[in-house]
Parts: C-alpha cells; structure tokens; sequence
C-alpha cells in the first residue's frame, strides 16, 4: 500500500493502462462490446473460441479492466464502438406501436 501512495505522490500513475492493444485484440473488443458471446465471435473471426477468450484475458489484465461493462466503457471511451440509438429497422418492426410507448398505439392521422 505504501508503494501506491508514494507513486500517487511523486504523481505517478497508480493505475498504468497501456493502449498498445494488437489489431486482433481491438477487435475482439469491438465484438464484445458489441454484446456479442465468445462463440459468436469466434465465429466471425474464425478463430476458436479458447482463443478469443485468451485474447480478453489479455486485454483485461492488459487495461487492468477487470470486468465486460468496463471493456465496453472503455471501447466507447476510445472511439471503438458508438453509442448509438435503435436502428430504423427496429423501429419499423415495431408496426403499430409508438417508439416513445410501445404499449400505446400511435395515434391515427
């Protein structure tokens, strides 16, 4: 404990996260944060889905990210993924309901 107040004194940062992620790193992040499961993944990228679960490892003990809400946080954070709203698709499956109340119908022109 006192190693960490000593470098947070001397202004040293307590918590080093590098950002030299490999491309296949940055893209199995893009993948999970895009909700997808390792099999889904793996699948995509055509690797086994063992090895997209090394390459989180890595990128967690990498960031020193220790949970998938806070990969996503952070691919977000660096411009990975987008935060975006629902696509017109989703809106158009929607048929007769209002966006803004799905249990309501839209009211008749």
């Amino acid at each position: 404990m006192d190693h960490f107040r000593e470098r947070f004194i001397r202004g040293v940062p307590v918590r080093q996260r590098t950002d030299s992620l490999t491309p296949r790193e940055t893209e199995v992040l893009q993948l999970i944060a895009e909700g997808k499961a390792n099999k889904q993944i793996a699948a995509e990228l055509g690797l086994g889905v063992k090895t997209v679960e090394h390459h989180r490892q890595q990128m967690m003990k990498k960031l020193n990210i220790h949970e998938i809400a806070n990969l996503t946080r952070y691919a977000i954070s660096k411009g990975i993924i987008e935060m975006g709203f629902p696509s017109q698709r989703t809106t158009q499956l929607e048929g007769s309901h209002s966006a803004e109340h799905p249990s309501r119908p839209r009211p008749r022109k």
